[in-house]
């Protein structure tokens, strides 16, 4: 029977350039990584509104306020006619609360929310209990 033997196998490689011109040291740095940047506050469409605890209250009492449709994470004030009455930073879902004492005198008052950021506003009339 003849037998039936291959060569060893060597070792030794031929030394062939993998790639020719950049190195891939120099390929890996001149690729950027995308940038990302959220759009501007002032492109986020809002509907906001103001909801009081009440419509219609006694002098001098508590009350609170909740404010939606503001950009998510803005700063929003509420203020009644130049009183500001409260500053809160937005939740992710675009609403704050307020907490305030209704005025001593009058019969109505307005009060409003401003987003400092994207301008939205919103506010209530409430009557005070005579």
């Amino acid at each position: 029977m003849a037998s039936l033997s291959a060569p060893a196998p060597s070792l030794e490689a031929e030394s062939q350039p993998v790639l020719s011109g950049a190195s891939l040291a120099s390929l890996a740095t001149d690729i950027a990584p995308p940038e990302f940047s959220p759009p501007p506050i002032s492109n986020i469409t809002t509907s906001p509104a103001l909801e009081p605890s009440a419509y219609y209250i006694k002098e001098g009492s508590n009350m609170t306020a909740r404010a939606t449709g503001f950009a998510p994470y803005e700063q929003v004030q509420l203020s009644r006619g130049t009183k500001m009455l409260g500053a809160a930073t937005a939740t992710g879902g675009g609403s704050a609360e307020f907490a305030f004492i209704a005025p001593l005198l009058g019969v109505t008052f307005e009060i409003t929310a401003v987003g400092l950021e994207s301008g939205a506003k919103a506010s209530r009339i409430i009557t005070l209990a005579q």
